[in-house]
């Protein structure tokens, strides 16, 4: 992957050529920046425009790619615990947690936890009076980019292990999302209009989210 020095760091980059009209920058959780290019740009053009709001491009890959992990913690739900050694499953006291050296207990644990809200959730919005939940599939997987996806055709909704780590609202907020899309697969107004009847606070969440991860 190809870089661009910015504030004396160097920054990943990858061009991809699109048929817009304008030139779009995103900032990718992987920790590149994504540029789509305009069909009357190149890349010397997007890499200037960079350049010249190098402060701005910065701190915002700083913001949206570069995240500071604290290993002396661990959350769950939003709420911190401080990290110990464990040799079993995850053992949880009033502000700590025994966690084992072992991966795949922890991602056992988080997938478990995940489904079980998930579960109180599709209860809790069996008759919604606007979208027929019964007969989805939910699954878990732990996603780089994306907190949930949906398969209207086969009734499949997926949802990021990793929101278990943040208040429980969040993932709420997703679930929700994602059934939308079982009536509305684009995001247009119809899907917004939607998404709101059920989830009224969905853009400050969204926001939230946003900038939370």
């Amino acid at each position: 992957m190809k870089a661009i020095r910015l504030n004396g760091r160097e920054v990943p980059y990858r061009v991809t050529a699109k048929n817009n009209k304008n030139t779009y920058y995103y900032f990718k959780r992987d920790g590149y920046i994504q540029i789509n290019l305009a069909h009357n740009q190149n890349e010397r053009d997007a890499l200037n425009y960079i350049t010249a709001n190098e402060t701005t491009f910065y701190r915002k890959y700083l913001k949206h790619c570069v995240r500071t992990v604290d290993d002396s913690v661990y959350r769950l739900w939003g709420k911190e615990y401080r990290r110990m050694r464990g040799d079993d499953d995850l053992i949880f006291s009033d502000d700590t947690v025994r966690i084992p050296d072992d991966a795949t207990r922890v991602t056992a644990f988080e997938k478990a936890a995940m489904t079980e809200y998930l579960s109180e959730l599709v209860d809790r919005y069996m008759d919604n009076g606007f979208i027929d939940i019964k007969n989805i599939t939910l699954r878990t997987r732990y996603a780089k980019t994306r907190h949930g996806s949906c398969n209207p055709r086969l009734r499949t909704i997926n949802i990021n292990t990793h929101l278990v780590h943040l208040d429980k609202r969040y993932t709420e907020y997703v679930f929700l999302h994602e059934i939308c899309h079982l009536v509305h697969a684009n995001h247009g107004p119809d899907f917004y209009d939607l998404l709101q009847r059920l989830c009224p606070d969905y853009r400050v969440i969204r926001r939230e989210l946003k900038a939370l991860w």
